[in-house]
């Protein structure tokens, strides 16, 4: 999926303010080496991009889940036969 060209500018537009925001939100000190701004962006976006993202995607994902049928398979077919079971050493034993 491609972005037209006012969707790449708009997005520029909010990732800036965004940065703006976190910018503002980032201690003077730790903005002074590189490593303290690698740890800076890297905290903002596992405390506050990321999940705010993640919440995007699974209400993406929960949309296409709704509009098509459920095909999943039953949980009892990934579950082992119940003539193998494993015995307490990990070898594979008949139950009969």
């Amino acid at each position: 999926m491609e972005l037209t060209p006012e969707q790449q500018q708009a997005l520029k537009q909010h990732i800036d303010a965004a940065a703006a925001i976190l910018y503002a939100n980032t201690p003077p000190e730790q903005r002074q080496t590189l490593e303290g701004i690698e740890l800076a962006v890297r905290g903002h976006l596992l405390e506050t991009v990321g999940p705010q993202m993640a919440i995007f995607l699974s209400t993406q994902v929960q949309a296409a889940q709704a509009a098509t049928p459920d095909i999943s398979t039953p949980a009892s077919a990934n579950s082992p036969s119940p003539k193998l079971r494993r015995n307490a050493s990990g070898s594979q034993r008949t139950q009969g």
